[in-house]
């Protein structure tokens, strides 16, 4: 498979066959140009906040073997999230979500949140009481993150996506955002993609379609653009995959170790001419998290191959010399996915000066 296809499609393919439907929720891009340093690092920062409230990830020994379409629009915010638009309710109330394979649940800011919630109030809020369609289950959810909780009410109601409309999806409605985690943030919540056993409260948004036939196969694919000049974010296809998207002779399936995260087993990993040892090493195809996260041993070898200057929890690499860096190779499945150097580096402008600055799109899960 080619580094375009391993950048930019991930697959996922769920066993069944039901009517013949297929929906495209196409991924829209917010292009302000080249970001700035601060920007960057704000991102990432909110994006590491979420993160880590994912659970460890373990080995289980059960494995999964693994026309016109309806589009949802992804945002592409710095190559780090990719969020889609979403209407809950009737009549339909707008929210644009992070779409989330990492995990499982559906949660968007309630009207009621807290006067002192500065995360709820910047962003559209959803209010029950003008959905006809709306039901109250009577409980409190929480989700939890490392600066806190998130906080709300789980509800049922209409949920309408890519020209679906998906009947008593379970979702969240936040009364209360962890600390600054969301304030900085251009989505208004996340869909998880997960499997049910990862979810905290109800079925996940894929497995409501599957339920209630509005899917011609259980599978859905995604598509993410990086190309920095176009407006085209990418996009989900729910029932089905887009052939012009990827190079159908090259597309390998791995089979899951996992029925939470889409996880699969690492073989190995190549720096250019050296190899990088591994010793069961699992890893997850999470849409939510758009770098690449590791632990801090492996993590910090890769710094020292590649000759990047590590600065805290980021590190840099001279822009002149991206077409230097060496090629990484993933092996998964007996397969390599490489990447060379333009695929794993992000170009920022300094927080000084108005030349580019590249970050390592690599980081220490850890935090070590």
């Amino acid at each position: 498979m080619t580094a375009s296809v391993l950048r930019f499609f991930f697959l996922v393919c769920m066993l069944g066959v039901l009517v013949h439907a297929q929906y495209r929720l196409t991924l829209h891009r917010r292009n302000r140009g080249l970001r700035s340093q601060s920007e960057f690092s704000k991102a990432l920062n909110q994006w590491r906040q979420q993160l880590r409230k994912f659970k460890t990830l373990k080995v289980n020994s059960k494995l999964l073997k693994a026309k016109d379409y309806g589009k949802v629009k992804l945002f592409n915010n710095m190559n780090i999230e990719y969020y889609g638009e979403i209407f809950l309710g009737n009549p339909p109330q707008k929210f644009l979500v992070v779409i989330d394979t990492g995990s499982a649940d559906l949660w968007i800011p309630s009207k009621h949140c807290s006067f002192f919630n500065l995360a709820c109030w910047i962003h559209n809020k959803y209010d029950h009481y003008r959905s006809s369609t709306y039901h109250d289950t009577g409980k409190v959810v929480r989700i939890s993150y490392v600066t806190g909780s998130m906080v709300g009410k789980k509800g049922q109601d209409e949920l309408r996506i890519g020209g679906m409309i998906v009947k008593n999806q379970s979702f969240a409605e936040a009364t209360d955002e962890p600390g600054m985690t969301f304030v900085f943030s251009e989505f208004d919540g996340v869909m998880g993609l997960g499997f049910p056993d990862l979810a905290e409260f109800g079925l996940p948004v894929h497995v409501n379609m599957y339920q209630q036939q509005l899917l011609s196969e259980f599978i859905f694919s995604v598509y993410l653009n990086r190309e920095e000049n176009d407006s085209f974010g990418g996009e989900i296809l729910f029932g089905g995959t887009d052939e012009t998207k990827y190079n159908k002779s090259t597309l390998r399936y791995v089979d899951l170790t996992e029925k939470t995260y889409w996880q699969f087993q690492l073989d190995g990993l190549k720096v250019g001419d050296e190899q990088i040892d591994l010793d069961n090493t699992q890893a997850i195809a999470d849409t939510g998290a758009s770098l690449i996260i590791g632990e801090a041993e492996i993590v910090n070898k890769l710094y020292h191959i590649i000759g990047a200057d590590v600065q805290g929890e980021e590190a840099y690499i001279d822009c002149d010399k991206i077409d230097q860096l060496p090629t990484v190779d993933f092996l998964i499945g007996n397969q390599a996915f490489r990447l060379e150097g333009k695929d794993y580096i992000i170009k920022v402008r300094s927080y000084i000066f108005l030349d580019k600055v590249c970050n390592w799109n690599c980081w220490n899960g850890t935090g070590r």
